[in-house]
């Protein structure tokens, strides 16, 4: 009778507590609904209360049916007893919170917040509940009740492929997935679409297998809230879960329930392309409605889940603390393992074209498969797929664009490189159209140092961009790089994002805003500027190609191509400046016309390249055209206009017209109220010109005061670096050595030339000059070794940086070849000099200086050989030609008449010889200071032009130090001359 008793007083209970309960439930709906929002308290017992409530009907028939002993049923009443007391207390909180029928809206929300989003007493009744319902959660799942025997789960693996006989192994993936999994059940996988994160997690489920032969796998693909359902759907269906099939069943909640059972384990669940965060914030089809998916992932120490996603924001929020294993690219190693895989094994492979193939694939696992595949299926060797893949950025985008068969990849899924990011970039679009819109802006750049300032709004808040650009760094298409200021992408996600926007058809709108941005924020092409022209400079090479489209924009790309053109001058890089000032040029005065202010305002630009690539004549006959339009259009005293001006006289200065020289630059100096005269850079630089013809002048006294007053300006107002200061102080050091000041002039060659490396780089046509410089000053002091290295290193890069046409280059080459004479080193001297003679009679011709004063050095060398007939006539046509344009008083042409006249009487023709030596003594004496040197080098380069004059200077004071480094030293000439001087 007792025992009677006591089920019916727990039956009692059980029914009491069930309808108490299921009306909270309902009353808790009835509070969302009206507030939208279920307060933090509530959030767990609105999932936990339904399932408790649907194990205490088990309870209850187990209860019936006898199968539960007096004592369980005695020690549950208490707690079903509080239960019910609690509910009770929140009850009628809720009852206080609902609105009646004349409580307006703001009346309705007001009583919710007060009466449960801000009571504690809610907080501690909800924990106080929680213990209860713990307690008869443990008591339903322990040995109170007189179990049945147990039934087996079914056993069964949702994995969505076969194990792949050729994965490639990634031992560090797979230590941190491990690592992560036995210390927090919970991992994430997170990587750019295509780099293998499914494939990971497939291979993943075997390895669980293989360690839990009784564990179940289970796979949900989490695209979509539907998917995900579904998926939890069948895995409650295969487990055959109580109420599966019925539809007000919540399944999702069922599933979840199910699988953070401890007593059911071991399990590995697998979230798959968790990629849309809106997918993980939106409510999942449940009857509780307010849930999401990051709320329904299990917990059990039985078990562990793998999330695989694009975003990384979205694997941060699902891992633990935050952390989540990043799948880069594969190496090396393991991208050719796995295209050799792929292929058949009858093809013939060199690895050098598997290592190829797969550095142009950015070692992509998807995209190696997907080459794997088109080379097998066609029948074709990975030489042809290469020249397809590098014949243009179409076919490149052809080729990624292709499927391929592939079971390991969900059928959600495309197997096409390209249109797998494609997914990527739609679901930026949505999520963040400003992160889009930049993506679509960097396509059209270089794809590697792009700096924020390109891509940020110039009225951007810095919040909205910096989120805009953490979406692309999130779905890894874009990486922030070291310096932290600039961004990258892989080039394989440029050409898919390029391939977007085509199929969008906005290519021709983006490369018109790039080409705006850029025209607007390229600098003005200055020593101060030059870090942030070198840094805009690849993204304006990307978007010059491409044809603006509109006359708007041409005149953009046009002004942007002459800036980079003076920008590449500055660096030396005169081939490509002057192809970029010329192409500028031509678009101006084809639009606009030769006269127009733009048009006229490149001249200045092309000119400069054409005397930078040694092209005086043509650079002056530009000049002759233009300069009386720039006078008529823009104005005698416009910044244009001198500065033309100013090339024209360093042009003269080349040609030996000094007096023109000294005339226009004196001219510019003197327009103080000119654009040009107001700028004190414009006006220093004139200053050291002007000296530089004084110098030509032998007036090396006033020379030497202005060229000092010009550095002491010029390092007070640009400092002691400024590419302008240089070259002031080597002009300098040219008075020094021509002073005889040997030691000063070296130790200020070698500053030059250290500030010039660190400044402008090892290989820029100043540095070289400085170099060169200071080879010839060392030269002089008899230091032959050290010269020498110093010319060949300059000699060796002018050629590789320059090309061996350049008039820098082969002018080196001779200048080596006669530090190689003074060492006796006649046989590769001889070559260097017949070989820049070749050279400069084709590229600048056989009456120009440099070509005659290098047919003058190659006699020399000759007749220290004793091959005096070869070397007479070359001293004969070369004096011809110098006292024909050079006049016969000049020094170089006074040089070669001394060599000539040594050769003769070398031979025996002491009376010619006798009267050459006459003349060349007579002019010698007289010192005419109407002829100057020519100048024997481009404009930068000083040094070259005082080499022939220092040489005179010696011969003709020292004649017999001067013939023994000519001739040979037993020749009879060197015995007479010492017997003379004795």
């Amino acid at each position: 009778m007792a025992e009677f008793i006591a089920v019916v007083s727990f039956l009692s209970a059980v029914a009491s507590l069930t309808k108490q309960g299921w009306h909270l439930v309902e009353r808790m709906k009835d509070f969302q609904s009206e507030t939208h929002e279920v307060p933090e308290a509530f959030k767990h017992l609105k999932a936990q209360l339904p399932i408790t409530l649907a194990s205490l009907k088990r309870t209850e028939a187990s209860a019936k049916a006898g199968e539960m002993d007096t004592d369980t049923q005695e020690a549950l009443i208490p707690a079903l007893d509080g239960c019910k007391g609690q509910i009770g207390l929140l009850d009628s909180i809720l009852d206080k919170s609902l609105p009646v029928k004349e409580d307006s809206a703001w009346e309705r929300k007001r009583k919710a917040w007060k009466s449960v989003f801000k009571d504690k007493k809610t907080q501690k009744i909800v924990a106080e509940l929680d213990r209860y319902i713990a307690r008869l959660t443990f008591h339903n799942t322990s040995g109170g009740i007189k179990k049945a025997p147990p039934q087996s789960v079914p056993h069964f693996t949702m994995i969505p492929s076969n194990r792949d006989p050729n994965f490639i192994d990634r031992p560090q993936i797979f230590k941190e997935l491990q690592l992560n999994l036995e210390s927090h059940h919970r991992a994430a996988l997170e990587g750019i679409g295509g780099v293998g994160k499914t494939q990971i997690a497939i291979e993943h489920c075997y390895r669980f297998r293989d360690e839990y032969p009784q564990g179940q796998v289970f796979w949900a693909h989490a695209g979509t809230v539907s998917k995900f359902g579904q998926a939890c759907k069948a895995i409650a269906e295969n487990l055959q879960l109580p109420g599966w099939n019925d539809p007000k069943t919540d399944v999702i909640a069922l599933v979840k329930h199910w699988l953070s059972n401890e007593q059911n384990g071991p399990w590995l669940f697998i979230v798959d392309n968790a990629d849309d965060i809106q997918v993980l914030e939106e409510p999942m089809p449940s009857q509780n409605g307010s849930t999401t998916l990051e709320k329904y992932l299990p917990r059990s120490a039985q078990g562990f889940v793998l999330i695989t996603t694009r975003d990384k924001r979205l694997g941060e929020r699902l891992a633990v603390r935050g952390k989540t294993i990043r799948v880069n690219a594969m190496t090396t190693l393991e991208g050719r393992q796995l295209l050799r895989s792929y292929l058949p094994p009858a093809l013939d492979i060199d690895t050098n074209d598997l290592e190829e193939l797969v550095s142009s694939l950015d070692y992509l696992p998807l995209a190696i498969t997907q080459a794997a595949a088109l080379i097998t299926e066609n029948g074709i060797t990975i030489q042809e797929y290469l020249e397809m893949f590098r014949s243009s950025d179409e076919e490149m985008q052809q080729l990624l664009n292709e499927s391929f068969s592939d079971d390991r990849r969900s059928y959600h899924e495309s197997n096409s490189v390209i249109k797998t990011w494609w997914l990527s970039i739609d679901q930026i679009t949505k999520q963040n159209p400003r992160a889009a819109a930049i993506l679509s802006l960097m396509a059209m750049l270089d794809r590697q140092g792009i700096p924020a300032t390109l891509l940020q709004q110039e009225t951007e808040p810095r919040l909205a961009f910096t989120k805009a650009m953490g979406t692309l760094q999130a779905f890894s298409l874009v990486v922030r790089e070291a310096d932290k200021e600039s961004y990258g992408m892989h080039r394989l996600v440029q050409l898919s994002t390029q391939a977007w926007l085509e199929v969008q058809n906005t290519t021709a709108k983006w490369r018109q805003e790039a080409l705006t941005i850029l025209e607007r924020l390229f600098p003005e092409v200055d020593f101060e500027n030059w870090h942030t022209c070198e840094v805009l400079s690849p993204h304006v090479r990307a978007v010059l190609p491409h044809d603006p489209g509109t006359d708007d924009g041409h005149i953009k790309r046009a002004i942007l191509c002459g800036n980079l053109a003076r920008f590449d001058h500055d660096q030396g890089r005169y081939t490509i400046a002057f192809n970029e000032a010329e192409k500028a040029f031509k678009i101006l005065r084809n639009l606009l016309g030769s006269q127009d202010r733009l048009t006229l305002g490149t001249i200045d630009i092309v000119t400069l390249c054409l005397a930078g690539l040694g092209k005086s004549h043509e650079a002056m006959d530009l000049l002759q055209e233009y300069g009386p339009i720039q006078e008529q259009v823009l104005g005698v005293e416009h910044f244009k206009t001198l500065s033309c001006s100013f090339i024209r006289a360093t042009l003269f200065v080349r040609q030996g017209n000094l007096i023109e020289a000294e005339a226009i630059y004196r001219r510019i100096i003197t327009c103080q109220e000119s654009p040009l005269g107001s700028n004190r850079r414009g006006i220093l630089l004139s200053k050291a010109g002007l000296a530089e013809v004084l110098i030509h002048q032998n007036k090396m006294e006033e020379a030497k005061m202005l060229i000092r007053e010009v550095i002491n300006d010029q390092e007070r107002e640009f400092g002691s670096n400024h590419p302008n200061t240089l070259l002031s102080l080597q002009m300098l050091a040219t008075c020094l050595m021509l002073q005889g000041k040997w030691q000063e002039a070296q130790l200020l060659l070698q500053s030059v030339c250290a500030s010039r490396e660190r400044s402008l780089g090892a290989e820029h046509p100043s540095t070289l000059s400085a170099m060169s410089s200071l080879a010839f000053c060392l030269s002089a002091q008899g230091k032959l070794q050290e010269a020498e290295a110093l010319f060949r290193a300059a000699y060796k890069t002018r050629e590789r940086a320059l090309g061996s046409e350049h008039a820098g280059t082969h002018w080196t080459m001779t200048e080596l070849g006669s530090c190689l004479m003074k060492q006796d080193k006649l046989q590769e001297a001889e070559a260097l000099f017949r070989a820049a003679y070749e050279l400069q009679e084709r590229v600048l011709g056989s009456e120009d200086a440099h070509t005659l004063w290098t047919m003058t050095e190659l006699g020399s060398c000759l007749m220290k050989q004793d091959k005096l007939q070869e070397a007479e006539a070359l001293f004969r046509a070369a004096y011809t030609s110098q006292s024909r344009l050079l006049g016969v008083e000049d020094h170089i042409t006074l040089c070669t008449l001394g060599e000539l006249a040594t050769c003769l009487d070398a031979q025996g023709q002491h009376q010619e010889a006798e009267a050459l030596w006459k003349l060349y003594d007579d002019i010698a004496e007289r010192e005419p200071k109407a002829k100057q040197p020519e100048v024997l080098a481009s404009f930068s380069d000083l040094s070259h032009r005082y080499d022939i004059n220092q040489q005179r200077r010696w011969r003709h004071k020292f004649p017999t130090i001067w013939l023994s480094s000519i001739l040979p030293r037993t020749h009879p000439a060197l015995d007479d001359l010492r017997r003379k001087a004795v």
